[in-house]
């Protein structure tokens, strides 16, 4: 139905280069998602920005699950997952994992989180063009047309990252980023770089107050974080970036979204508003 709801949204939960046999910042992590589970009931799912191991393999896999426990509160609740696929995702086992009963999917696909409340996840490691661009433009006039309030969007490699190589998103901005701008999309998950990350809002390839989308994220669920370059346009006032393992508290009503990344002692690293 059309009720305030929230979301947690984070990216990039793998091991670092020395795969130490227990990934405690990851379980620092899920601990505080049980924490904020408990304290915000209002939570309907977790948004993964893809990156769940160093490989989408049982051995890897295997201890991304049972630290995913890690997660249930202590009334026994745990949340379901909004899956994305990232570069360390390749091999079958996350297909095994998030496994669609009685169909294929090439993971870009829409989830309807209420009636006005809509998030499409994409998928970066395909083309990016073609198929999955023809069902983008068709979803997103869908989902307009329709009257949705909220339209979001999430993947995992970024259109406007903090850390990489700027071109690394060009395939995105040429192929999704002009879909995103013509139909309005208010919030855009992204992943990836290993920091944290809120773009100002960018429209044309310009900050535009008016017309532009804010791009959050960036990956620090568990990963070895990495330097941001502050230097880039669209990361200044009244955007950010930084370097700290983080979730994103999203909470959504009819008057706008409020969104908060928040770090493994609690504080608020970042706070936005979003208007419709």
């Amino acid at each position: 139905d059309d009720r305030p709801l929230k979301l947690l949204f984070g990216g990039d939960s793998r091991r670092g280069p020395q795969w130490p046999e227990v990934h405690e910042d990851r379980r620092k992590v899920n601990r505080m998602i049980a924490g904020l589970v408990e304290k915000h009931p209002e939570v309907v799912a977790f948004v993964h920005g893809g990156d769940y191991c160093a490989k989408a393999e049982w051995t890897f896999m295997t201890d991304w699950l049972s630290d995913l426990e890690l997660t249930t509160t202590p009334e026994g609740r745990i949340l379901p997952i909004v899956p994305a696929r990232g570069n360390h995702d390749r091999q079958v086992v996350f297909e095994e994992i998030f496994h669609w009963p009685g169909r294929e999917t090439n993971y870009y696909y829409a989830t309807e989180l209420s009636k006005k409340v809509a998030l499409i996840t994409l998928n970066t490691e395909m083309s990016h063009g073609g198929d999955q661009r023809d069902w983008l433009e068709k979803t997103l006039k869908h989902y307009r047309e329709g009257d949705r309030r909220w339209l979001l969007a999430s993947y995992h490699v970024p259109a406007w990252g903090s850390v990489k190589e700027f071109t690394q998103g060009a395939s995105q901005r040429q192929h999704w980023v002009p879909l995103f701008e013509d139909h309005q999309v208010d919030l855009v998950l992204e992943s990836d770089h290993h920091s944290l990350k809120r773009t100002l809002p960018i429209y044309r390839e310009k900050h535009d107050p008016e017309k532009g989308i804010v791009y959050i994220g960036d990956g620090g669920l568990g990963v070895p974080q990495r330097d941001p370059d502050p230097k880039r346009w669209y990361l200044q006032a009244p955007g950010m970036t930084s370097k700290s393992h983080h979730v994103h508290l999203l909470s959504f009503t009819n008057e706008k979204i409020t969104g908060e990344a928040i770090a493994l002692d609690g504080s608020v690293l970042d706070r936005f508003e979003i208007r419709p």
